[in-house]
Order: structure tokens, then sequence, then C-alpha cells
């Protein structure tokens, strides 16, 4: 076996463990570069734990995208007879080519040699082939050669106006607890996968992840988010405002509809009638359903259109950019968010943004699709620093 110096005891114990095949796969390649070196080979316990540490460096959902075009690439190696590490330019030319015969998208190329310099650069191998001379040239001739995608739609802001005119067309007891989720979503500038359950790698929203210390203001805790690497947790706060759309009224009727005897702080904090959390499949087909009549491309609405709203209500109204970045915690100087996420000056922009709801009955402060998302991202860029992260998330 081409990976090295596993003992036979750890990979029966790898094997035996609910794992995926890449998951181990990666724990062999990466416990074997390290095993039989000082100071690992004298402590098996120290290289199993460099190795555990090392695989947590990635988020899940990076971690799954880099699974599948590490696969492909074993597979390149495999059917062309070749080492998979270490690395070389001339592996990479061939692998860059063969996507190309399969007509992959150069977005798609890239992904995967991002994939395959993690892998390399966690085993300790040289990285200096993806900066070679001819894969650069080879990247360039590709973009150039393969047909380019179909851009996608922008997707549609759920703005306060748009929550708004929803609040009036729900009227199910399963859709409206599906529209307070949306609520809370908006006005805290919710991820979808920070409020819907995703799966099995997802964390769930818990009764526990909140707090009604202050019953007008209270405050949801993120254990973990996109930009939150050191999983320091991140805290949202709510505050009560005078309107249909109010997103504390929201949360209470929320934390108040539940199954029998799923009230612990370990339940989920939206729950449907059974006590299972509210999916984002769920919420995807509700939002479609809705704003199917309201708009003609609701099919380009997605769970992150919370997100997209809040961020594009706050530039409608005109707050500025430092406003809007602490509200959806995207990363920034310090101090910026340090004097801006005070309790008095989020409970101003909670206020103002109720009084514009109801005042307003376009969807989009008389804006088209197109140009209210693109307000955002003016907004947004004003700042001198600014990590949005990938596409902006």
């Amino acid at each position: 076996m081409w990976w090295g110096c596993c003992s036979g005891t750890e990979v029966e114990q790898i094997s035996s463990s609910p794992v995926n095949e890449r998951a181990r796969r990666q724990f062999l390649l990466i416990h074997s570069s390290v095993a039989c070196t000082p100071p690992f080979v004298a402590n098996p316990r120290l290289a199993t734990d460099f190795t555990r540490i090392l695989t947590s460096a990635l988020a899940t959902s990076t971690s799954t995208q880099y699974a599948r075009h590490e696969v492909h690439y074993f597979q390149f190696c495999e059917a062309h007879n070749t080492v998979p590490l270490p690395v070389t330019e001339e592996i990479l030319l061939g692998f860059v080519t063969h996507q190309f015969t399969l007509e992959k998208s150069f977005s798609t190329v890239s992904m995967a040699l991002c994939a395959v310099r993690n892998l390399a650069r966690s085993c300790g191998h040289p990285i200096s082939p993806f900066e070679g001379p001819r894969l650069e040239l080879l990247k360039r001739g590709y973009r150039r050669l393969v047909t380019t995608p179909v851009k996608r739609p922008p997707r549609v802001p759920i703005t306060i106006w748009v929550l708004k005119a929803m609040h009036a067309r729900v009227s199910s007891p399963e859709d409206r607890q599906l529209l307070r989720l949306c609520t809370v979503a908006v006005w805290g500038l919710f991820r979808g996968g920070e409020v819907a359950y995703k799966g099995a790698n997802s964390v769930i929203l818990t009764r526990g992840s909140v707090s009604w210390q202050k019953p007008l203001e209270p405050t949801i805790t993120l254990k973990e988010s996109k930009t939150d690497i050191e999983r320091a947790g991140a805290t949202v706060m709510l505050f009560s405002v005078d309107s249909v759309i109010c997103p504390v009224k929201a949360l209470t009727e929320a934390w108040n509809t539940t199954a029998s005897g799923r009230r612990c702080p370990r339940d989920p904090l939206f729950q449907n009638t059974d006590g299972s959390p509210i999916s984002y499949s769920q919420v995807s087909a509700f939002l479609k359903r809705v704003l199917s009549d309201m708009d003609s491309k609701s099919q380009s609405i997605s769970l992150h259109s919370f997100r997209i709203g809040g961020a594009t209500s706050l530039a409608l109204i005109g707050f500025p950019a430092h406003v809007i970045k602490t509200m959806g915690r995207w990363t920034s100087l310090c101090y910026q968010r340090y004097t801006q996420s005070t309790a008095s000056s989020l409970r101003v922009t909670f206020e103002t943004l109720a009084i514009a709801a109801n005042s307003n009955t376009l969807l989009f402060g008389g804006l088209s699709v197109e140009a209210a998302a693109e307000l955002t991202r003016t907004s947004l860029a004003e700042l001198p620093v600014i990590e949005l992260g990938y596409r902006g998330r």
C-alpha cells in the first residue's frame, strides 16, 4: 500500500470506525506522513492526535466539496498507473487535461486543484507544482476554450417588505411555524444552515441557544458559523418592535410551538409538529411555494435570500456599511465591530427597519431585484477592509 507505515492495528481501528472512505483515506495519508519520524515515531498517540487536529482545519462544507474532487484525482491516478503523492506538475497537467476531455467547467477544475493542493499540503508534500509555469498556461488556455457557463440569475432578496407580504399570505399552522423561522432569519441576517437542519453533519439550532434574560431583547448564540473558524461562538441580538413582522414575537411563538415533551435545551428551536427540526429542504419548498405568485423569479430564491434580504433592507434604508457588517457578523476591523455592536445602536436599527416596513409596500423599495442586490454589494464594498468569504456569504 503506497501511503506508508501506518500499523495494522491503527488501520483496523480506522476501518471499523463510523467514518466515510474519504476521511479514512485522509487519516491514513496524513498519519503515515509523520508516524515514522521523530518525535511521532516514539509516541503513536501523538501522531493520532496530530492527525485529528489537522483534519479539523477545514469546515465540514469545504471538506465535503474537496472529497468529491479527491476521489476523481485518485481515480485518475489509478487509471493512469500513477502514484498520487507526492504531486508533480506532470500529474497535474494530465489531470487538468483529463478534466477538459470530460467537459468540466473551469470553476470545477479550479476547485479540484484546490482540493489536491490541500491534500498535498496536509501530508507535508511540496505544493510548488501547483505554481508551475506550464500549469498556469494550461489553466489560461482551459479558461479560453471551455464554454462559458450560463450565469445564474441573482437570488431574490427576502427584504422586510417581502417578509411583510409573506405574513399576509400564510395561514396554516405548519406554514406559520416556517414563517417564524423566516422572520427570525431575515432580522438576524442568518445563513440558511444556521437556522434550518441540513443533515447529519450540520449543527441544529436548539432551545438552549436562546437566552430570555431580557424578554424583549432575547439573544441567540450560534455554537459555530461559517466565519467562526475557532468555533468561539457568535451571539445575535433581537429586539421587539411594533410591527407584524416583529422578530421577538416570531421567536416567542416558535418557542411555545413545540411537540409534547420536546422542550429540553437540546431540542430543536424550530420544530415540526412531531418534534423534528425544520429542515433546509422544507423551508426552500415553502419559500418557492409562497413567493411563486409574488415574483416571477421565485426559482432564484434560496435560504441565503434571508441574509441577502436583511442586508439589502439595511442598504435600501441607508444604513452605512459598518452597521450591515455588524448585523451580518461579517469579518471586519476589530474596532469597527466593537464600537458598533452596542445594544442601544442595534435597537435603533431594528426600530428603523420596523418603521420602514410599516410605511412601504414595495417589495424592494422601488428597485428591481438586480438593483437591490447590487446596492448591497456596493454598500459593503465601501469599506477598505472586508472579508465576505466564499461568494460573499
